[in-house]
């Protein structure tokens, strides 16, 4: 009776929740699972995005256009969630709305099922271009943040909140959570500066098993409570609404006394069809630099190279067809990455934009060691295989860098 009962409340429930990997497999499923609400981390949404934008490309000037104002009129409608302030949409708008849905979006919305009302993101940022993609397609999302090391959530966002759509929002503490941040004393941090986000409540860890050093630099005790430092650097509002603005050792100052949070550039930089991940450097240098590892699915594409595949998250094969790219289109390819590097990155500051963009022929993957198990990039690693290459863009020799 009770396997039954369980069975039934899951049929119900119709929530799809799977782990990063398994992005492209998700997209399969859907169509047929029709659930009506999903939890997952970017990968999938960005999938997406990523195909729909592969498949304008290809469509005719009269279709893009149908598909932009479709896109238009969806995030305008988006907004207005998020601020009824808003005046409504004109009786042409709402005619032109419903129309474009039903050719449109509700095919995009298809690829996740075409029953999802609602859907969650968690384990990493996900972009504000995608979000907002998302959201014009006629799907709400929130976001939620948390670790294992606190069981796991900590904070969520509340539906329609208009702080949801700042970058890096992860919205606010759940009941019986207490988070503040932090400075590297352990003082507490005003309201609107950043800090270390540390968290204490029923959830949050009493230690690593048998790992006391290890322990004792995440936790601390203030005022009769376990605190857990979760090593992100963060901005607490005085709502109590908290958003991410990078890692707390990832942090590094330039020559200059400026401070950057690589993540933010890195991630933007990584939206580029032609980037799949981005590693921005100058920890006491006069600027910074980036490392560039390309989509070569996508860059192959490009330069009219057909078969280069990604059978895993940032490995692109076969490598002759990638080395016979870099022989033949070594430059253009430079060119083009330094191109998307200027694009993706104009809204950063000028002390964060990158002076010099060395390209990789390798990924920062898993098999080199550089990611972890949600794909987040190792940085010691990443600058202990490629020191030298960030030396060199530092050196004067020519723009043009490509490394092994």
């Amino acid at each position: 009776t009770r396997r039954n009962s369980s069975t039934k409340r899951k049929r119900r429930s119709r929530t799809c929740c799977l782990p990063y990997e398994a992005a492209s497999f998700i997209l399969s499923l859907t169509p047929s699972t029709r659930h009506t609400t999903i939890t997952q981390v970017p990968a999938l949404y960005n999938n997406i995005y990523d195909g729909f934008r592969a498949n304008r490309r290809g469509m005719s000037d009269g279709k893009k256009a149908l598909a932009d104002k479709a896109i238009a009129l969806g995030s305008a409608q988006a907004k207005r969630r998020y601020d009824t302030s808003l005046p409504g949409p004109s009786f042409v708008e709402k005619i032109q709305h419903s129309i474009l849905d039903a050719l449109i979006l509700k095919k995009v919305r298809g690829a996740l099922g075409g029953e999802v009302k609602f859907c969650g993101n968690g384990g990493a940022a996900v972009s504000p271009s995608v979000r907002e993609f998302i959201e014009a397609i006629g799907i709400p999302m929130t976001s939620g943040y948390g670790l294992t090391e606190t069981s796991p959530v900590l904070a969520k966002e509340q539906p329609f909140d208009p702080k949801n759509l700042l970058p890096g929002s992860i919205g606010k503490a759940l009941k019986g959570v207490q988070l503040k941040c932090i400075d590297p004393e352990n003082n507490e941090v005003p309201n609107g500066e950043p800090g270390e986000l540390v968290a204490s409540g029923p959830g949050v860890m009493r230690g690593y098993w048998q790992r006391p050093e290890e322990t004792s630099e995440v936790l601390y005790e203030d005022n009769g409570k376990t605190w857990f430092k979760t090593g992100d650097r963060c901005v607490m509002e005085s709502d109590g609404h908290v958003r991410v603005v990078g890692r707390v050792k990832e942090l590094y100052k330039l020559a200059n006394g400026k401070y950057v949070a690589p993540a933010p550039l890195e991630d933007t930089l990584a939206r580029s069809r032609f980037v799949a991940q981005a590693f921005v450097y100058g920890e006491n240098k006069e600027h910074n630099v980036c490392l560039v590892a390309p989509d070569w699915v996508n860059v192959a594409s490009k330069f009219g190279v057909e078969g280069v595949t990604m059978p895993a998250p940032f490995t692109f094969e076969p490598r002759a067809k990638i080395e016979e790219l870099l022989e033949n289109h070594r430059t253009e390819i430079v060119h083009l990455m330094e191109a998307e590097v200027e694009y993706h990155g104009k809204h950063f500051k000028s002390f964060e934009k990158p002076g010099r963009v060395g390209v990789v022929s390798e990924g920062f993957n898993a098999a080199r060691g550089m990611v972890t198990p949600k794909l987040s990039v190792k940085r010691a690693a990443v600058l202990a295989a490629h020191q030298l290459d960030i030396d060199g863009l530092y050196g004067d020799g020519e723009d043009v860098a490509v490394a092994a």
